[in-house]
């Protein structure tokens, strides 16, 4: 199980044997020096990849000297305008103020996001970066060139530059550290299986999990790193100095989605082989005759730990043997079974974040021992160009969609697109037949558990006349 210590934008399961990536403490707050006028619109331009909340505070930047919240949800006085997630893009949107409708109305992509105001009160601009690797800049379009300029005040996660008309925000994922409950020991697999993890139902364009280690227990580390775990916490002294740390490798989208990550301690070095199938070693340059400790920081994902004894080698699954990496052989992990008839009678009408812990791979949900999900997925997270967790969407829309999502054409798009298995396809093509409420349930459940593409329910819902229903699919539409 993972250890105790973990950065406030880590959540564990029950068991502690899942982290999830959180990020409910970003840091990321970014203020304009002068008031919004009516005179003088202001263009932000956002390069990177991440995720931007922008708003409006009646309260002036000036006076949180020392107390800049954590998030925009607990700044006082504000209003939401519109968010906007990026991936390896430029954006620009256009802030300004409409004396005669009594609004300050942001427009991007198009639409434009209003909200309403009091001209007798005055109002700064609120950019919240929640994720991501964001760059900031302000430009101003306004007759009287007043130079709208950031607030030197601004959350512990981003960085005002020379040109106070530009900011960063430093790092990806602030406060997402968590370690192994125990030093790492020779003779055992550090299993890690990997699962996007969506974001307001947006998964993110890149996602990782960078897996290091430490002579340091996680007490210790937390207690002379406190900004790694708690950004509000952090220090001057703290902030600039370097974790006693060093990295074994940073498995990005392709390496941590499909098949398990497996990790083993020789006690001099690293041999891991990731998800991709690429075998590597790191030597240890931490004292190995005190505690190695493992730190893994999530971003986009969520981790499920699972611990293997080497030494105690068995047949498992029909044939996966348990061999050490250590001697050339295969994971110690439990091969992937066929789906059955049964499997497909037997979806789970009821699901939890806790559930998803597996990890998606071309056959199916790769978990050892019993298969909890057996309907899940033909194609890998990390193929889909643009996944999507529709899980919140569904079941805050499930009564609605319930009783007016018609799935007899929408079944063969799904299965032509390869979200669904041929064995799914035929059971659900049944099950249509007999019962369509009950059909309608299963493709539901089937979408909720797994990342779909966008660009796929969007052109399925237009194929089948059914586009009325995406405002339910993807709610947060809305807001940006």
């Amino acid at each position: 199980m993972f250890h105790e210590v973990k950065g406030k934008n880590i959540t564990f399961d029950k068991n502690r044997t899942t982290a999830i990536w959180s990020p409910v403490q970003t840091g990321g707050l970014l203020f304009t020096e002068k008031p919004l006028t009516i005179s003088d619109p202001v263009t932000l331009t956002l390069q990177g990849s991440g995720a931007v909340e922008l708003g409006i505070t009646q309260v002036d930047p000036g006076t949180l000297r020392g107390k800049v919240p954590e998030s925009s949800s607990q700044l006082e006085k504000y209003h939401f305008l519109n968010d906007v997630k990026i991936h390896k893009r430029t954006c620009a949107m256009c802030i300004r103020v409409d004396e005669v409708a009594r609004e300050v109305v942001s427009s991007y992509g198009g639409g434009q996001y209003k909200q309403g105001i009091d001209l007798n009160e005055q109002y700064w601009l609120v950019a919240d970066v929640k994720y991501g690797a964001v760059d900031l800049k302000l430009d101003n379009s306004g007759n009287n060139h007043i130079r709208h300029l950031f607030s030197e005040l601004c959350g512990g996660n981003i960085k005002v530059l020379n040109d106070p008309t530009a900011a960063t925000s430093q790092t990806k994922s602030p406060a997402a550290l968590c370690f192994y409950s125990e030093p790492v020991e020779t003779q055992k697999q550090y299993v890690l299986h990997c699962s996007p993890k969506a974001y307001h139902g947006t998964i993110p364009g890149r996602y990782y999990v960078l897996m290091r280690y430490t002579n340091q227990s996680p007490l210790e580390f937390r207690r002379h790193n406190e900004d790694k775990f708690d950004i509000l916490n952090q220090r001057e002294s703290l902030s600039s100095s370097k974790p006693d740390w060093f990295q074994i490798e940073k498995f990005e989208k392709d390496d941590c989605a499909g098949n398990p990550i497996i990790v083993e301690f020789t006690g001099d070095s690293f041999i891991y082989k990731t998800a991709s199938g690429k075998r590597s070693r790191q030597n240890c340059r931490a004292n190995t005759d005190s505690e190695v400790w493992l730190v893994f920081e999530l971003y986009g994902i969520s981790a499920r730990l699972e611990i293997i004894n080497i030494s105690n080698r068995h047949v498992v699954g029909g044939g996966c043997t348990n061999v050490s990496l250590t001697q050339g052989g295969n994971l110690a992990v439990t091969c992937i079974r066929e789906e059955t008839e049964n499997d497909i009678n037997n979806i789970p009408s009821n699901n939890s974040e806790n559930d998803l812990t597996g990890s998606y791979t071309a056959s199916g949900y790769n978990i050892p021992g019993p298969v909890r999900h057996p309907d899940l997925v033909t194609q890998a997270a990390s193929q889909i160009d643009d996944p999507v967790s529709l899980e919140k969407a569904i079941q805050k829309n499930f009564t609605t969609l319930r009783d007016s999502f018609i799935v007899d054409e929408f079944i063969d798009n799904m299965f032509e697109n390869e979200v669904i298995t041929r064995t799914e396809f035929q059971q659900l093509e049944l099950v249509c037949q007999q019962d369509k409420t009950k059909a309608t349930k299963k493709v539901l459940m089937s979408l909720s558990l797994r990342p779909v593409s966008k660009k796929f329910i969007m052109t399925a819902l237009e194929k089948t006349k059914q586009q009325f229903l995406a405002q339910y699919f993807f709610p947060e539409e809305e807001k940006e």
